[in-house]
């Protein structure tokens, strides 16, 4: 997976893509800059629970993974997130 590859998952999953949480969670990523970042949206399901049944995390967590795809478009490769 690619920077771009990661932020669009990150997209989907703000869009409320069921699927995607799993698919991107669940499977490493072999860069490991890239992977940290799987790891650390995988902590927000506990550290920022859903307020309703049908959301993987609440708000916070949701600007948290905005900030992230930010970080992932404004960054070079030597500059990773």
């Amino acid at each position: 997976m690619t920077r771009e590859d990661v932020a669009k998952c990150l997209e989907f999953i703000l869009k409320g893509k069921p699927y995607i949480w799993g698919d991107f969670t669940d499977v490493p990523i072999q860069d490991p800059e890239l992977d940290k970042i799987r790891l650390r949206v995988l902590e927000l399901e506990v550290s920022h629970p859903p307020d309703n049944s049908n959301e993987y995390i609440n708000r916070e967590g949701q600007r948290i993974i905005q900030s992230i795809i930010q970080e992932l478009r404004n960054s070079t490769g030597a500059d990773k997130a």
